[in-house]
C-alpha cells in the first residue's frame, strides 16, 4: 500500500498544493478500482465487471487496502494495512504502528 499511497500523494500534491486527506484516498480508490476493473473486463457491462471484481481482485493494492473481493465478501479489506498514527503535543504526527507486509 505504501507504494501507491506516496505515489498518489505526491501527484496529488503536484495537482492541488495541497496534502492529501483519507477522504479524497478513499475516493480515489473506488474510481482506480473500477477502472482496473474495467480494463481486466474489457467493458463496461455490470454483470462481467462483478465477475471480474469478485474472482479477480486479489492482493490489489489501493491507497488505503489491500483488496480481496470474493462473491461473499464485497468490503475486500480488512485492518491488515491499518497505519496507527499519534498526534504528539507540539503537534507532530508520531507513527506507532506500520505493517509491512508489503515487503514479504
Amino acid at each position: 500500500l505504501k507504494p501507491v499511497m506516496e505515489r498518489f500523494g505526491k501527484l496529488f500534491r503536484e495537482e492541488l498544493g495541497k496534502e492529501l486527506d483519507h477522504v479524497t484516498a478513499v475516493g480515489f480508490d473506488s474510481i482506480y478500482t473500477v477502472v482496473e476493473a474495467i480494463k481486466k473486463a474489457g467493458t463496461d457491462d455490470p454483470e462481467i465487471l462483478k465477475s471480474v471484481l469478485e474472482n479477480d481482485f486479489k492482493n490489489f493494492p489501493t491507497s488505503t487496502a489491500m483488496i480481496n473481493y470474493s462473491p461473499q465478501d464485497h468490503q475486500g479489506s480488512t485492518m491488515d494495512g491499518a497505519v496507527i498514527v499519534r498526534l504528539t503535543p507540539d503537534i507532530k504526527w508520531e507513527l506507532v504502528y506500520e505493517p509491512r507486509f508489503w515487503e514479504n
